[in-house]
């Protein structure tokens, strides 16, 4: 069986390898590796020369056309013809080089465009200590006075000469305790020094989720022996027959704000609701299936004018109506939001751990809880 000048030339490469490989191994000298490599390279070289005749893009058609032997065959339609197929026509090629060979990063060569900063979680807004009144405390307990039993309204002298009416006042001390809401995050130092952006993330993050919690203690806080007395635990329950004989939500946020008047406390000026009654309120339609509030033009406010304060910290179908008067009620911060970093806890010093702390050290006093009405599982009709 002969053998294609193309195999010639690969057993020629494969055993002048074996030949170097051999001097290598056998501790030849440098010039005897040397003749072995130029002799390699003369090979390569004849092989690429051979190689170079075959054009890229070139078909077997092609070939059959320029070879006069076939064409002498076709024309004589006798005798026989050979021709010399090119390897590269009918072996496999080369894999494409592109980006997915190539990798990105710090697996691969092509660079990435990255941008700065982390981003966040979803987040939701807190507006509660926006509507309240806040000012700073040096103590820890807040103590106030309010009436306990009040003076009852004068009456007229019927006798010139004759003693007055007389009056009589009670009062009462309250207190509120300054409460302490933290969070802490154990991180590594190499974290830290190494992605500079990681600790503003963490210090944003860790103040945000103080601040969380200091709104839910606002509304929702138990007055427990640790926990803030907050304004919905505080607040008088919705009287709905107010909003007799049928009602919608929006007239029981109406309800709410006439309870407050008829206790002749201070007049509402925000409502706390959550979004599902909020949206639910303004898709409220006619029998012609117009929207009720703000449709063709009207201007109709189904919030009574209060600031609206759309919370998920208001559970669904419930709404707060009360007042940021600070005769209603004040916020007193004793320490704002913190955030420090310390390698002071436990063994961190010796692990290079750090600790980062965020806290906030605040008092909720709520003067007159008769100016704040909760309305729970409201529904559109008795």
């Amino acid at each position: 069986m002969s053998t294609t000048p193309e195999e010639k030339l690969e057993l020629e490469i494969k055993a002048t390898k074996a030949q170097i490989l051999e001097a290598i191994r056998s501790k030849a000298d440098a010039q005897t590796v040397a003749d072995l490599q130029s002799q390699l390279d003369a090979i390569d070289k004849r092989l690429v020369e051979r190689h170079s005749s075959y054009e890229k893009g070139e078909t077997l058609g092609t070939l059959l056309q320029k070879s006069d032997n076939v064409q002498r065959g076709l024309h004589d339609k006798r005798g026989s013809a050979t021709i010399e197929i090119p390897r590269e026509m009918f072996l496999e090629q080369k894999t494409t080089i592109d980006s997915s060979a190539l990798g990105s990063a710090t697996s691969g060569v092509l660079q990435i465009d990255r941008t700065s900063g982390i981003v966040g979680e979803a987040r939701q807004s807190l507006r509660i200590r926006d509507v309240l009144t806040s000012r700073p405390t040096s103590l820890q307990i807040i103590d106030f006075v309010r009436v306990n039993s009040a003076a009852s309204p004068a009456s007229l002298q019927q006798t010139e000469g004759n003693a007055k009416q007389e009056n009589a006042v009670t009062f009462t001390t309250s207190s509120e305790r300054v409460r302490t809401i933290a969070t802490t995050l154990p991180c590594s130092r190499q974290a830290i020094e190494d992605y500079s952006e990681l600790e503003g993330f963490l210090r944003t993050t860790l103040a945000y989720q103080v601040r969380i919690r200091e709104e839910l203690e606002f509304l929702h806080g138990g007055g427990g022996s640790t926990d803030i007395n907050g304004l919905v635990t505080q607040a008088t329950a919705l009287n709905t027959s107010l909003a007799l004989p049928t009602w919608n939500k929006a007239d029981l946020v109406s309800a709410a704000i006439e309870q407050v008047e008829l206790a002749k406390e201070i007049e509402p000026t925000f409502c706390v609701i959550s979004p599902q009654s909020y949206w639910e309120i303004l898709r409220s339609k006619n029998v012609n299936r117009d929207y009720v509030f703000g449709s063709r033009g009207t201007q109709a406010d189904p919030f009574w004018g209060l600031q609206v304060i759309r919370t998920t910290s208001m559970g669904a179908s419930n709404v707060l109506v009360g007042s940021g008067n600070p005769a209603a009620a004040e916020i007193r911060d004793r320490m704002g939001v913190t955030v420090e970093i310390s390698t002071e806890h436990s063994d961190f010093f010796a692990r290079n751990l750090i600790m980062i702390r965020a806290e906030s050290r605040v008092c909720l006093v709520v003067y007159r809880p008769a100016s704040f009405i909760f309305a729970s599982s409201l529904t559109t009709s008795p």
